[in-house]
């Protein structure tokens, strides 16, 4: 299976090669102008398809830290609230951190995770 062509060393690897496949075409029957308008149409083509994928995944760590930021301000909200959890354990969130990109509740000295959160009432309700 041929390299993909990917990146700055992908546009110059096709580029070297198409140049060269120029200089040694034979003169008698030279390369056909449809075939070598179609082998730039490709390379065009994926080209952008890699500039799109590049942005995409820049798009996707934007979301990621926006979805982090957000848990961090829902985590704060829950200082000093009751909170549930699991199947019938409650108590008051003394503390919000992030370990390994995952906020967690400390909930009497226990880390939960965030996700794990069922409800929140004021401390006492």
């Amino acid at each position: 299976m041929p390299e993909q062509l990917t990146g700055a060393l992908g546009t110059e690897k096709f580029l070297n090669l198409y140049v060269t496949q120029l200089q040694h075409q034979d003169p008698l029957s030279p390369l056909d102008q449809t075939d070598s308008l179609a082998q730039l149409a490709q390379f065009s083509q994926l080209e952008s398809s890699n500039q799109l994928n590049s942005k995409f995944d820049q798009l996707l760590e934007l979301e990621r830290q926006s979805n982090a930021t957000q848990l961090g301000a829902v985590g704060a909200g829950l200082l000093g609230r009751e909170v549930s959890f699991g199947e019938a354990q409650s108590g008051i969130a003394d503390a919000v951190s992030r370990v390994d990109g995952q906020i967690l509740v400390t909930v009497d000295g226990v880390p939960i995770p965030i996700s794990d959160v069922n409800s929140i009432a004021v401390a006492g309700t």
